[in-house]
This record gives structure tokens, C-alpha cells and sequence, in this order.
């Protein structure tokens, strides 16, 4: 795939894994490597429910320091890799008293460092407006942010026109997913590829 991304004119992949999704950087080098495409590794926390349970309790200090040692210095796992963005950062609904810290680090480090930030917006329509509160209240630029998988969380139009308003980046990137039975959601129906383009046209 990455070799067809840089045969049609691509040069970087942004990679969104973070703590707790068990992100690979030596097959991330790897690839990179033998594609020519830049691979820009995430740094950050996934959702609560998929961190061992000491992760759990970590102190805001201590999420922000790691973040600050993978952006500047190197990554964890992988000592001749810095990571270029925070993301992809998790939260469940309600808000898990981690997830939050994880929110306020991440504003803390970003209003430092200038670094983009992408979050992971659930299912619910109320996460992706509670996070673009809490973020900037801990300092962060809200234009500096990607609020992810939209097209399946905001529905209605005027939804997500009003957290368009609030001036982060809308992201649709569930394309190619063409089954209607969304299996975490029941309740909802997934979007196909044609009515994601209507949505944004």
C-alpha cells in the first residue's frame, strides 16, 4: 500500500496508534525504509479500558513527561525514534478520570510545543464538544487539532456544523467500510462511501 501511496505522488502516513494499542515503531521503520514514504508516529494514550491497570495511575505529570521524552528525545520502545504528533488520544463516554488527565496533558504539551493533535471521537455525539472544552482550557490550540471519525458520531447536520464552528479539523476516515451494521453500535447505521462524499459536499 505505501508503495502505491508514493507511486501517486504521497510522502507521509500520519500512524495513529498510542499507548495501549500496541503500536510496532520497528515495523513502522521497516516499512518506511523499504517504501520511501515517511511514516509520522503518534505518541499519547488510548482509551482507559485498553491500558494495563497500572498505566491507570499515572499522574497528569507523568503522561505529559512521556510525551514530552517521545516528541523531543525518543520513543519508549524504540530509542532512534522521536514521535511527530500526539494521537491518536482516546476517550469513552462518560469520561474516565484518566482519559481526562490524558486531555488536560495533552493541552498542557501542545500549547508548549505546537504539535498537532488527533482525537478519537466515540459513537456519542457529546465527546467530541466536551473534549474541545476541556482541551483548550488546559492551553491547547483547538486549531491544531483533528477530532476523528466524524461521520459516524455527528450525524445531523446541524451537529456537526456547530463543532465545526468551534474550529478544529472535521475528519471523515472511514471510507471503504461499506457495511451498513456498524457491530459496536447497533443502534446506528454506518454510513457508505457515497453518502460520506454527500455529507461533505
Amino acid at each position: 500500500m505505501t508503495n502505491l501511496h508514493k507511486k501517486f505522488g504521497g510522502s507521509s502516513v500520519v500512524e495513529n496508534t498510542s499507548h495501549g494499542l500496541q503500536r510496532n515503531l520497528q515495523f513502522m521503520k521497516e516499512v518506511s525504509l523499504k517504501s520511501g514514504v515517511h511514516l509520522i508516529a503518534g505518541t499519547g494514550y488510548y482509551l482507559a479500558s485498553v491500558q494495563p491497570p497500572n498505566l491507570l495511575l499515572q499522574s497528569q505529570e507523568t503522561m505529559y513527561n512521556l510525551m514530552l521524552t517521545e516528541l523531543t528525545m525518543q520513543c519508549v520502545e524504540h530509542h532512534d525514534i522521536k514521535c511527530g504528533f500526539i494521537g491518536e488520544v482516546g476517550r469513552s463516554w462518560p469520561l474516565h478520570e484518566f482519559e481526562k488527565g490524558v486531555i488536560q496533558a495533552t493541552g498542557e504539551l501542545q500549547m508548549e510545543l505546537g504539535c498537532p493533535v488527533s482525537f478519537h471521537s466515540g459513537r456519542d455525539p457529546e465527546p467530541p464538544f466536551e473534549i474541545i472544552r476541556l482541551f483548550p482550557e488546559a492551553g491547547g490550540d483547538v486549531s491544531k487539532v483533528v477530532m476523528s471519525h466524524l461521520e459516524r458520531t455527528l450525524y445531523k447536520d446541524d451537529q456537526l456544523l456547530e463543532f465545526a464552528a468551534l474550529g478544529s479539523y472535521c475528519q471523515f476516515d472511514l471510507f471503504g467500510n461499506e457495511c451498513s451494521f456498524y457491530q459496536i453500535s447497533p443502534a446506528d447505521d454506518m454510513p457508505s462511501d457515497a453518502q460520506r462524499i454527500q455529507k461533505l459536499m
